[in-house]
């Protein structure tokens, strides 16, 4: 269980943005977006964002599925994001 999810003060990054690809090993997922509008954070020119998540719910991980949009609440920069299902 979560314990005081984070809000917009307590993350480096907040965007929303359309998943473009995702990679998956043993023990994590990393997703690709094309961010459609950046709210906290810094972007490069490309406008995409690397973040990591967990694999597996029970891990807090998200599962974020290809094509979709969503909106991201994230720690970490541009290229090593990370986020979870309490971010």
């Amino acid at each position: 269980s979560c314990i005081g999810a984070a809000g917009i003060d307590a993350v480096d990054m907040m965007f929303t943005g359309r998943v473009l690809r995702i990679d998956k090993s043993d023990t994590s997922v990393v997703v690709t977006f094309k961010v459609k509008r950046l709210y906290k954070g810094e972007l490069g020119a490309e406008k995409h964002v690397v973040v990591s998540t967990r694999r597996g719910g029970q891990a807090c991980g998200i599962h974020f599925m290809r094509h979709m949009k969503y909106a991201v609440y994230a720690y970490g920069t541009t290229n090593e994001a990370s986020t979870g299902s309490c971010t």
